[in-house]
C-alpha cells in the first residue's frame, strides 16, 4: 500500500516538475552523413539565412563529399561561397545553465580583407552559440552570443562574445588555424559566470593547441537558445572565406529548477515510504 502510494506521489511531483520548468536540453550529434551531397541539411538544422542581413545567398551551406583528417571518404557541411555577414547553419536548444558544444571544423580559404577590416570583422569559421534574435544577423550585435572563430586577419583561433547587455568582448586563443588542417573544437560555457574552457586538438597528430579557461569580463547571463556554425565578411573583401564542420555535438544541464524539482519529487517519495501510517 505504502509503496503504490509513493510510486503515485513521485510520479504526480515528477510531472509537476515537466510542466513548471523547462524540459531538458536537449543531446546533439550529426556527421552530415545522412544528407545528399549538395543539399541542406534540414530539418534538423535551420539557415542563418533565415534570420540573418538580407544579402546573404539561401541556402547559405550544403552538404559535401570531401576527406577527414586521415584522408578517409566524409561528409561535412561547409558555408556557401558568397560574401555576406554570416552564411551557414543553426539549430535551436533547451534553456540550460551550461552548455558542452563540440565539432570538427575545418578552414578551407581565408577571404579577402577589406577597408577598416579586423581580427573580429572577417571570419571563414565559427561555431558557438547563439540567442537567436529575428530579424538580426547571427554574427552581430544586438545578438548575444559565444564561440570559437578563426580570425581571417590574424589566422589564428580567438574566443567572441556578446552578452545579454550587449557587451562585446574578442579573446586572442593564442593558436594559429591553418588552411585545410580539421581541428576538434570544444567549449564549455558558463552562461552565468561568462566562464568558458577552449580546446583545440589537430587531429591528424592528435596535439593540443589550446587548452584555457577565460571568465568573459563584466558578463551578464545570458540564456542561449541555439548553437551555430557560420562564416562571414564585414569589411567587403573581394574573395570570401570558406569552412567546414563535422561530428558537431552538443549537450547541457538542465535549468536548476528542473533538477530541484524532481529531487524534491524523489524526497517526497522516500517520505511517504518511510512514514508509518495509522491502523
Amino acid at each position: 500500500m505504502r509503496l503504490a502510494v509513493a510510486r503515485r506521489l513521485c510520479v504526480c511531483l515528477l510531472a509537476a516538475a515537466a510542466l513548471a520548468a523547462p524540459a531538458r536540453a536537449a543531446s546533439i550529434f550529426d556527421d552530415f552523413e545522412s544528407y545528399a551531397p549538395g543539399s541542406f541539411p534540414s530539418p534538423t538544422w535551420s539557415d542563418v539565412r533565415s534570420v540573418a542581413l538580407p544579402n546573404a545567398p539561401l541556402p547559405s551551406a550544403q552538404v559535401i563529399a570531401t576527406t577527414d583528417a586521415f584522408g578517409h571518404p566524409t561528409q561535412a557541411l561547409q558555408t556557401l561561397d558568397a560574401v555576406s555577414p554570416s552564411e551557414g547553419i543553426y539549430t535551436s536548444i533547451d534553456p540550460a545553465d551550461q552548455h558542452d558544444l563540440a565539432g570538427d571544423v575545418r578552414v578551407d580559404r581565408y577571404g579577402t580583407l577589406g577597408p577598416g577590416a579586423s581580427p573580429s570583422s572577417d571570419w571563414p569559421a565559427m561555431l558557438g552559440l547563439s540567442d537567436i534574435i529575428a530579424g538580426s544577423d547571427v554574427c552581430c550585435f544586438p545578438t548575444p552570443q559565444l564561440g570559437i572563430y578563426a580570425s581571417t586577419q590574424t589566422q589564428g583561433w580567438r574566443l567572441y562574445a556578446i552578452d545579454a547587455a550587449g557587451n562585446a568582448t574578442d579573446i586572442d586563443l593564442g593558436a594559429a588555424a591553418a588552411v585545410g588542417t580539421w581541428y576538434h573544437v570544444d567549449l564549455d560555457v558558463d552562461a552565468l559566470t561568462g566562464s568558458v574552457t577552449s580546446r583545440v586538438v589537430d587531429i591528424a597528430t592528435g596535439t593540443l593547441v589550446i587548452d584555457r579557461t577565460d571568465v568573459i569580463p563584466g558578463w551578464t547571463a545570458t540564456d542561449f537558445d541555439a548553437i551555430a556554425f557560420f562564416d562571414g565578411e564585414l569589411s567587403e573583401p573581394d574573395v570570401a572565406g570558406l569552412g567546414s564542420l563535422d561530428n558537431v555535438s552538443y549537450a547541457a544541464v538542465p535549468e536548476p529548477g528542473t533538477l530541484s524539482l524532481v529531487s524534491l519529487g524523489l524526497v517526497a517519495a522516500s517520505l511517504a515510504w518511510r512514514r508509518p501510517y495509522p491502523k
